[in-house]
């Protein structure tokens, strides 16, 4: 992660010809970036064309397999001549073995689309950490039973980062196939600054549309996870669903909201956590719907008893599961939160999902939200590109030595 921020400074260092030189007496100051890890030579492959093969160009499905085929860290990234169009996947998923960085255009400018076909990504036990930084991936689908992750499976222990990106419309329909925008089984998931929209599980048994966990931590900051949905019996979790012990979650400056649990005998709200920890400051879960049961925004079972449940500075609409005491509009509780009831919910007052300027497609606070002027001063980490202000890890002012 550290190694990506880097080269994106490095990037934004030229493109910008940023300058740091003061001059107090006679001493003379500059930036220095400390990258707290070893320095390595990173490899390049760069995608040329949108398609899945073309004489004497490379497609993402090659660049892929070159970087297979490269033991340690590589990154891939496009032509700027691919923007705004999209790649079709018309001979199966791709898969990833190896450590990766894959560096679109945008979220709005780069797609991979499985148009329904297949699964898009498959990131195997030997990948290690994995990054999709700047793409949607979208048209993921699979039809057998406990075939998990149409978007994104991921089965590294390492972990899966997604950066600006866009996870929407992808399905799962089989029996047991959790996790439509994203599975993972035990490796960490971080997602920063993007959105995890549309997805969908069908079969009975389809939990966490959105994003399911078995037994790795989850985090998302300045993200939003909306119209995910669950229909198949007892398909609980509909935008997140996390089941081990080590899969605690954590919700920084994001939204969860207009998710819908249509499933029979579900009682799992859009974020579940089953055994795992639950982390929220300055977030919005609320406006969520469930067809059965009153668990509707955030459920905390903490069936080991080992787990920890903290919300700060937020707007829960529903506080059934959890331990929330109600704590309606205009009288905040101790943390800074409002907490609705099944009977009295909140509701956040939110725009519908679209472009509100940013990397990806947000939900913005109408005129009148509760949440207006209600968070905390917790300082999330902003990744919009190309500013460079946002990549500055362990950037000082120091004299020169001399």
């Amino acid at each position: 992660m550290v190694r990506m921020i880097w080269r994106r400074w490095c990037r934004s260092i030229r493109r910008h010809r940023f300058q740091a030189v003061r001059r107090h007496r006679d001493q003379r100051y500059h930036c220095i970036a400390d990258v707290l890890e070893q320095r390595t030579l990173l490899s390049t492959i760069t995608v040329t064309t949108s398609l899945e093969h073309q004489d004497g160009e490379v497609s993402l499905r090659e660049a892929i397999a070159t970087a297979n085929g490269s033991p340690g860290f590589d990154s891939i990234t496009f032509s700027a001549a691919l923007s705004g169009q999209t790649i079709h996947l018309t001979a199966g998923q791709l898969t990833i073995r190896e450590t990766v960085e894959i560096d679109g255009l945008g979220a709005k400018n780069t797609i991979v689309d499985a148009d329904g076909s297949s699964r898009v990504f498959n990131v195997t036990a030997a990948a290690g950490d994995v990054t999709f930084a700047g793409l949607s991936i979208v048209g993921g689908k699979t039809v057998a039973d406990n075939a998990t992750g149409a978007g994104i499976r991921f089965l590294s222990t390492g972990t899966l980062t997604v950066i600006e990106s866009a996870i929407s419309d992808n399905t799962t329909g089989g029996f047991a196939s959790r996790g439509a925008g994203i599975y993972t089984n035990t490796g960490a998931v971080t997602v920063l600054s993007s959105v995890i929209s549309g997805n969908s599980t069908t079969g009975a048994g389809g939990d966490g549309a959105g994003i399911f966990s078995q037994n790795g931590p989850v985090a998302l900051t300045n993200s939003t996870m909306s119209a995910n949905s669950t229909a198949g019996y007892h398909g609980d979790g509909t935008a997140l669903y996390t089941d081990g012990a080590l899969a605690d979650v954590t919700l920084t400056s994001s939204t969860v909201s207009a998710n819908i649990n249509n499933g029979a005998d579900a009682l799992g709200a859009a974020v579940s956590v089953i055994r795992g920890s639950v982390t929220v400051s300055n977030s919005i879960v609320s406006g969520n719907t469930i067809s059965s049961g009153t668990f509707v925004d955030l459920l905390f079972e903490n069936y080991e008893q080992t787990g920890t449940f903290l919300v700060t500075y937020s707007l829960i609409g529903v506080n059934s599961g959890t331990p929330l005491n109600p704590a309606p509009v205009g009288s905040p509780d101790a943390n800074g939160n409002l907490v609705g009831t099944f009977e009295s919910p909140i509701d956040p007052q939110l725009g519908p999902l679209a472009d509100n300027a940013g990397p990806t497609q947000t939900m913005a606070l109408l005129s009148g939200s509760p949440a207006f002027n209600a968070g905390g001063t917790t300082t999330a980490l902003l990744c919009t590109r190309p500013r460079l202000s946002q990549f500055l890890l362990h950037l000082q002012i120091r004299p020169r030595e001399t």
